[in-house]
């Protein structure tokens, strides 16, 4: 499977691809594009801050696996410790609603428990 368009920057200038994909440069859009392959420009610049920030948070500024199945090994390894993070998250998110659902409910019990009992202290407090 072969990509039809490949969108690179600038530090790509000098490769030689020798697939049959046709590679654009960022910078570089011609006068007479249409209007799709101007939004798909604009997308690659918008996904790339994305993928830095991901590669600087996850260590994949240098890769020390070794060859083409060390490459997808690491990309294999990174897809994990994101998703991850992900279900990290979210289970923090559950288990701080969890505990605010049960502050909340003890809350309640004492203010039952206070109402209840206040009618019985109350009288002994005006006796005294």
């Amino acid at each position: 499977m072969e990509p039809e368009h490949i969108m690179v920057d600038k530090g790509y200038r000098g490769h030689k691809y020798l697939g049959k994909g046709l590679v654009h440069i960022a910078g570089r859009i011609p006068m007479r594009v249409t209007r799709s392959f101007r939004k798909m420009m604009k997308r690659r610049s918008a996904i790339e801050p994305t993928i830095g920030h991901l590669k600087s948070d996850h260590r994949l500024e240098r890769n020390f696996l070794w060859g083409i199945p060390g490459d997808r090994l690491n990309a294999l390894l990174f897809a994990i410790g994101n998703n991850f993070c992900i279900l990290l998250r979210a289970l923090a998110c559950l288990v701080f609603f969890q505990f605010r659902v049960a502050w909340e409910t003890v809350q309640r019990w004492f203010a039952w428990f206070e109402n209840r009992i206040w009618h019985f202290v109350q009288p002994l407090i005006v006796r005294a």
